[in-house]
C-alpha cells in the first residue's frame, strides 16, 4: 500500500494541482484535453472491464486484488472502525452512478461567475485556520470568490452554515464538520439542492454525493512514525505511553493503532518473522483493542508494551497532565505516542517539568499529525523524533482547485474515491527532511496539495504494484 503511493505521488499528480501549486489558475488547451482524456467516461470504463474491477482489464491481476481484499484486516475495518480510519481496500467500486450535482455546463464557466463556499467547523484552532488559508490561496490563484462561514464548533452550526451557503448561490461547497454522520447529512443537503460538495480535511460517506474528500490518513500516518520509533529503539524493549484526544475518538485511536503497526512491521523485519505488512496492521488493531479495554497491553513477540493511556483533549495542557501521570507511574517509559503535536508538545513540557530526559538515552516523542512548528523545533534539537504534516493548508487548497477545474476546465470528477487516494501516503517530518517543511513564523508545516485520481486509475495503480512484486 505505502510503496504504491510513493509511485503515485511521482507519476499521477494531475496537471490541475501542479498548476495550482505554481499559482497558475488556467491550463493550456493541450493540458485540458489531456486531462479530460485521462478521466473521461468512468462509468463506461467499468462496463468494459471484464475483470469486474474498474480500471483493471487483466483478469488475473483483478483476481489478486479481490483475493487481497479478503485479508482479515479489512473485515476488522468493518467490525471496529474506531481504530482503522485510513485503511483502504486494495480496489474500489465505481461511484459513477451516484448523483454528485456536477453542472451539465461544467467547463463553460468564467472565473467571475464562480462563487464557492467553505463551511469550517471552527476558527479558534490553528488547524482549521490553516485549511481555510489554503482554500483562500487557491481561490486567489484561480480568481474566484470564496465565502467562509464558521459553524462555531457545533453540529447545528454546520447545518446552518451549509444552508447559508446554498442560499447564497454557491456552485460548490467545502464540508468540514467533525462528525461523519453530520458530514453525510451536509452532503445530502448539497446534492438535493443541486450543489457540488467536497470534504475538506474530513471523511464523508462513499454513498453520498460528495465528489471526494481531501484529508490526511490517520492509520498510515501513525504507521510511518511508528516505523521511525522502532528503528530508533532497535534492539530495545519498548515501554510506550499514549496521549489521546479522548477514548473512542476515531482519528486518535487509528493513529495509535497505526503507530503500533509500524513498530510491529519494523520488528518483523529485524526478527525475521513471517508477517506481511497487512498482518502487522491486523495484529496491531487487535492489540489496540486490548489497550482500549484494559488501559494497557503487552506483546512479548514484538518486545513491545503500552503501559498507560490518557485523554489530553487536543491541548498542550492536556498532554502535560497525561505525561506527568504516565511518568509518575512508569518512569521507564522510552516512547510517548501522541495523537497530535499539540498534545506532543504538552508531553514534552510535562517531561521537562519532571526532569525526564527527552531524546537519545531517554524518552522519544512521536506524533501522527499537525507538523506543529514548535514540534519541529524540538525535532531539530533531538528532543522529539517525528511527526506527520497535517495537510490542512494543502487540503484546503486542493478542495478549491478541484471545484475550479470542474467549472472552468471541465475536469471529469464523476468517479473519484470517497477519500482522495494520494492522501494515503503520509508526509513524515523528521530530522533528515525538516528544512523542507519548516516555515519560519508559521504555526504549522505546509505540504503540497495532494494529487487527484479516479477510481479506475486507483485500481490500475494497485494492479501495477502487484504485477511488479
Amino acid at each position: 500500500m505505502r510503496k504504491l503511493w510513493k509511485a503515485l505521488a511521482l507519476v499521477l499528480a494531475l496537471a490541475m494541482l501542479l498548476a495550482a501549486v505554481s499559482g497558475c489558475a488556467a491550463k493550456t488547451d493541450a493540458e485540458t484535453e489531456s486531462q479530460q482524456t485521462e478521466t473521461a467516461a468512468p462509468a463506461a470504463q467499468e462496463e468494459t472491464d471484464a475483470s469486474g474491477v474498474p480500471g483493471v482489464e487483466d483478469e488475473a491481476l483483478a483476481a489478486k486484488l479481490i483475493e487481497q481484499a479478503k485479508h482479515p484486516l479489512y473485515q476488522l475495518c468493518d467490525s471496529d472502525p474506531t481504530c482503522t480510519n485510513g485503511i483502504v481496500a486494495p480496489y474500489q467500486k465505481s461511484r459513477a452512478a451516484i448523483d454528485k450535482a456536477i453542472p451539465t455546463d461544467a467547463g463553460t464557466y468564467t472565473k467571475d461567475k464562480i462563487k464557492l463556499g467553505f463551511q469550517v467547523y471552527m476558527m479558534e484552532n490553528d488547524w482549521f485556520v490553516e485549511i481555510v488559508e489554503g482554500a483562500k490561496a487557491a481561490a486567489a490563484d484561480y480568481g474566484v470568490e470564496l465565502v467562509v462561514v464558521s459553524a462555531n464548533a457545533t453540529d447545528e452550526g454546520c447545518l446552518s452554515a451549509v444552508e447559508n451557503l446554498i442560499t447564497q448561490g454557491c456552485q460548490g461547497i467545502m464540508l468540514n464538520a467533525v462528525s461523519l454522520d453530520v458530514n453525510n447529512k451536509l452532503a445530502n443537503m448539497c446534492t438535493e439542492a443541486g450543489v457540488m460538495c467536497v470534504g475538506a480535511g474530513i471523511a464523508v460517506g462513499a454513498d453520498t454525493g460528495v465528489l471526494t474528500s481531501y484529508t490526511t490518513n490517520n492509520f498510515w500516518s501513525g504507521f510511518a512514525v511508528g516505523e521511525e520509533a522502532a528503528k530508533k529503539l532497535s534492539g530495545e524493549h519498548i515501554v510506550a505511553a499514549c496521549s489521546l484526544s479522548y477514548w473512542g475518538e476515531t482519528n486518535a485511536e487509528s493513529r495509535m493503532a497505526g503507530m503500533t503497526a509500524g513498530v510491529f512491521w519494523v520488528r518483523t523485519q529485524e526478527m525475521g518473522l513471517s508477517y506481511s505488512q497487512l498482518d502487522c496492521a491486523e495484529l496491531a488493531v487487535k492489540f489496540w483493542e486490548d489497550v482500549r479495554k484494559n488501559g494497557s497491553a503487552r506483546s512479548d513477540e514484538f518486545d513491545f508494551e503500552i503501559v498507560s493511556g490518557g485523554e489530553s483533549n487536543n491541548t498542550e495542557e492536556g498532554g502535560q497532565t497525561t505525561a506527568e501521570n504516565a511518568f509518575t507511574a512508569h518512569p521507564d517509559i522510552n516512547l510517548f505516542m501522541a495523537n497530535n503535536d499539540f498534545e506532543g508538545m504538552g508531553v514534552a513540557y510535562g517531561a521537562e517539568a519532571m526532569g525526564i530526559k527527552l531524546g537519545e538515552g531517554g524518552c522519544w516523542i512521536i506524533s501522527a499529525n499537525d507538523g506543529y512548528i514548535k514540534a519541529l523545533d524540538k525535532i531539530r534539537v533531538g528532543e522529539y523524533l517525528a511527526t506527520c504534516d497535517g495537510g490542512s493548508y494543502a487540503n484546503g487548497y486542493a478542495c478549491v482547485a478541484l471545484m475550479c477545474e470542474i467549472l472552468l476546465n471541465g475536469y471529469d470528477a464523476n468517479d473519484l474515491p470517497p477519500l482522495t487516494c494520494s492522501s494515503y501516503e503520509p508526509i513524515t517530518v523528521e530530522a533528515g527532511n525538516i528544512d523542507k517543511y519548516y516555515i519560519e513564523g508559521a504555526v504549522l508545516s505546509r505540504g503540497e496539495p495532494p494529487a487527484t485520481i479516479t477510481i479506475p486509475e486507483y485500481n490500475a495503480m494497485q494492479a501495477a504494484a502487484l504485477a511488479n512484486e
